[in-house]
C-alpha cells in the first residue's frame, strides 16, 4: 500500500449483529433506495455503512482473487441494483457507485472494504481533495461549510433569500450568516412532492431566522420581494444541473430583474461521466401528485428539471466563485467503472423491479 494512504477498519458492534443478522444486502438498503426525504450527503453514507457492514459478514474466501471473484461482484450488483436505481442520479450517490466498482475491479473485497472505510472515515486531517479514484487519499464527502465563507462573502445585512429546494450548503450559509449577526430573512418555496420547504423552514426558524413559506406556484412572484436567490442541486454534469421544477423559471425571472441568483453546492454534486438523468421513481411514483387519479388522466409527475448551467451566472463551492465548467475540470472523472459482476447490470435491473 502506498505510504501516504491512511486505512480505517470498520466492523460491526455487538448491537450491530443483532440488528442486522444475515439480512441481504437488498433488505440492508431497501430503507435507504426508498428514502426521498435525506440528502444525497445522507444517503451515500448510509449506503456506504450498510455495504460495510454486509461485506464485513461475507464468509471467507468472499471476493477474494480467483474464480470466484465474478460470482462474488454479480451478487454485490444484485444486492444494491435497487438502491442504485434510485439514488445513483445523485452526484454524492453516483460518485459512491463509481468509487465501490473501481475499488472492486482493482482488488475485490479487501480494495472494497478499504474505500467504503474512506467514505466512512469522514473529514480528511490533511485536507486533502480526493480525486475521485478509489484509494486515493481525500475527503469523499466534502462537508457544506467549505461552501459558506465564499457565500457569506458578498451577503449583505438584512438580506432576503429565496430558497428553492432543500440544499445542506444554503442551510449551512444561511445558519451562518445568522450566526455572524448578518440577520438574513429567507422565503422558502414549499417543493412538491415531498414538501421538503416545510423541513428547510424548519431548521431555518431552529437557527434563528424570520421564514416564510411559499407555495410553488408563488415563487416567480416572490422574485421582486427578495434580494437575492440561493439555489442548490444534487446532480450537476456537462453544462446543466437538476433542480426542482420551476428552478429555471425563477432563475430567468430573477435575471430579468437583476436579482443575483447564485448556487450553492459542493465538490460531491458532479456526476462521474457528466450525463445527468432525472429520478426514474419521479416518473414511476406518480401517486405523489395524485394518488387515485380518474383513468385518462396524464400525470406529469417528475418533481426534478434540467436546468441550463447558465441560469444560474454565479456558482459558489469549496473552492470560491467558479463556473460549472471550472468545477466539473476539478471533479469530474470521464471514465465509468465496469460493474462489479458480469451479470451486475441485468442483476440490478431485476432487483430494482
Amino acid at each position: 500500500m502506498p505510504a501516504h494512504r491512511i486505512s480505517f477498519s470498520w466492523s460491526t458492534d455487538a448491537r450491530d449483529e443483532r440488528s442486522s443478522g444475515s439480512r441481504s444486502l437488498a433488505e440492508r438498503l431497501k430503507p435507504c433506495a426508498l428514502d426521498r426525504a435525506a440528502s444525497a450527503r445522507e444517503a451515500a453514507l448510509e449506503a456506504a455503512r450498510e455495504l460495510a457492514g454486509w461485506v464485513a459478514e461475507r464468509p471467507r474466501g468472499w471476493g477474494a482473487a480467483g474464480p470466484e471473484l465474478a460470482d462474488s461482484g454479480a451478487e454485490l450488483e444484485r444486492g444494491w441494483g435497487a438502491w442504485v436505481e434510485a439514488q445513483g442520479w445523485r452526484g454524492a450517490c453516483a460518485r459512491l457507485i463509481e468509487a465501490v466498482r473501481g475499488a472492486w475491479a482493482q482488488g475485490g473485497r479487501e480494495a472494497l472494504a478499504e474505500e467504503l472505510s474512506l467514505w466512512l472515515a469522514g473529514r480528511d486531517d490533511l485536507g486533502r481533495t480526493w480525486s475521485g479514484a478509489p484509494l486515493a487519499p481525500g475527503e469523499r464527502l466534502p462537508g457544506p461549510e467549505t461552501v459558506v465563507p465564499h457565500a457569506l462573502r458578498d451577503l449583505e445585512r438584512g438580506d432576503h433569500v429565496l430558497v428553492l429546494g432543500r440544499s445542506e450548503a444554503v442551510l449551512a450559509a444561511l445558519g451562518a450568516a445568522r450566526r455572524a449577526g448578518l440577520e438574513p430573512r429567507a422565503t422558502v418555496v414549499a417543493g412538491a412532492p415531498d414538501h421538503s420547504g416545510k423541513r428547510v423552514a424548519r431548521h431555518l426558524v431552529n437557527q434563528g431566522l424570520a421564514v416564510r413559506l411559499v407555495w410553488d406556484a408563488a415563487a416567480l412572484g416572490a422574485v421582486s420581494e427578495v434580494d437575492r436567490v440561493w439555489l442548490g442541486t444534487e446532480a450537476a454534469g456537462a453544462g446543466e444541473f437538476l433542480g426542482l421544477v420551476g428552478s429555471r423559471l425563477v432563475a430567468e425571472e430573477a435575471l430579468r430583474r437583476e436579482v443575483p441568483v447564485a448556487l450553492l453546492a459542493t465538490d460531491d454534486a458532479v456526476v462521474p461521466g457528466g450525463e445527468l438523468r432525472l429520478p426514474a421513481w419521479g416518473e414511476d411514483e406518480a401517486w405523489t401528485l395524485w394518488s387515485q387519479a380518474p383513468e385518462g388522466v396524464e400525470l406529469s409527475s417528475q418533481p426534478y428539471e434540467r436546468v441550463p448551467a447558465l441560469a444560474a451566472p454565479t456558482w459558489i463551492t469549496g473552492a470560491g466563485r467558479e463556473s460549472l465548467a471550472a468545477l466539473c475540470t476539478r471533479a469530474l472523472r470521464l471514465e465509468p467503472a465496469p460493474p462489479c459482476g458480469p451479470s451486475g447490470e441485468a442483476g440490478a435491473r431485476e432487483d430494482a423491479r
